[in-house]
């Protein structure tokens, strides 16, 4: 399914459901206001009396700003009388107006305003949810599902751990990772290790928390990314420059993209030194170790991205889960 289809459909779900939140919030208003009727009258105190002030202020234009200020006023003891209410009534004092499946938008799918204006994360989770039929992985591979009787607690020789205490060290260090978001010191995240071994499900896991927090987050493929760098080569920038400028990029599974002569290494170059300059967070999940990259990359990109003034590294090691759980 293209993008501009995912967008129209997770577009047409929002609309929907700030249908139901409407439906919700009439249904709520009718059921306390049969307990209190003066509630549902304190409820639209506010737009009746700057609706008033309206009118007013065409008649008496000189005395509008007394009259904002009586208006108010009014509505401020409008609002606490309304609080006072609903709680005897027994009823959370928000709850006429906290109807929203997602409180960071008000289901409209966008946070702040202006030019900070930009998609909430819930609208990117429904859309990950449509790519999928069963599902977005989001909704499987979150910091909640960890399960680590699923990773083996065999010895890694020269680590002093077990498979499974580096693991929960691992999930510990991502975890932290999301949760100090903006303000991490170091905003580059590398996980290293052969295949099976998780580090895609802890991108995942990075990637639903942060966008559960409404942060401007994205998630791609090496070869979703190759893809867009390869577009960016041939004159189309667009998919490009949203990586270089998403405020967290999470990039999986690096090294599996094709190598393309004047695309690959100089554009992966390009978005990592790019995104390391303005200090926005980029998480990288690779099967590669540390030396096959630089010699996959060349020696500016390895410096970048193992720069441990603005980043750290995690290398996972043990054997790989997917075939483990079969046993």
């Amino acid at each position: 399914m293209r993008n501009s289809e995912l967008y129209r459909r997770a577009e047409a779900e929002m609309e929907n459901q700030r249908a139901k939140d409407l439906a919700e919030r009439e249904r709520r208003l009718t059921e306390v206001t049969q307990k209190d009727p003066e509630i549902g009258r304190l409820q639209g105190e506010g737009i009746r009396l700057f609706q008033e002030v309206a009118r007013q202020v065409l008649t008496h234009p000189d005395d509008s700003q007394r009259l904002t200020a009586l208006a108010k006023d009014k509505a401020s003891k409008a609002r606490e009388e309304l609080t006072r209410r609903l709680t005897e009534a027994g009823y959370p004092a928000d709850y006429l107006s906290n109807v929203w499946a997602c409180p960071l938008c008000q289901d409209t799918g966008f946070v702040g305003n202006g030019l900070d204006k930009r998609r909430c994360g819930c609208f990117e989770k429904r859309v990950q949810r449509l790519m999928y039929e069963n599902g977005s992985p989001l909704d499987r591979e979150n910091f909640s599902t960890f399960d680590e009787s699923i990773i083996p607690n065999d010895p890694i020789e020269g680590t002093g751990r077990t498979q499974r205490s580096q693991a929960l060290w691992a999930r510990d260090v991502c975890l932290h990772y999301a949760q100090s978001y903006p303000s991490n010191a170091r905003p580059t995240l590398v996980l290293c290790g052969q295949t099976g071994l998780g580090k895609t499900f802890l991108l995942r896991c990075i990637f639903a928390y942060l966008l559960d927090k409404g942060v401007d987050a994205q998630m791609v493929t090496a070869y979703e990314a190759f893809s867009a760098m390869r577009a960016f080569h041939m004159g189309d920038g667009d998919a490009f420059d949203a990586m270089v400028n998403r405020d967290v990029l999470l990039l999986d599974d690096l090294g599996a993209e094709p190598l393309m002569k004047n695309v690959t290494t100089e554009y992966m170059f390009l978005l990592i030194n790019e995104r390391t300059t303005a200090r926005r967070h980029t998480a990288v999940a690779t099967n590669l170790e540390p030396d096959k990259i630089r010699e996959r990359y060349g020696e500016r990109f390895f410096s970048r991205l193992f720069d441990q003034r603005h980043g750290m590294a995690i290398s996972l090691a043990g054997r790989d889960l997917r075939l483990h759980a079969l046993k």
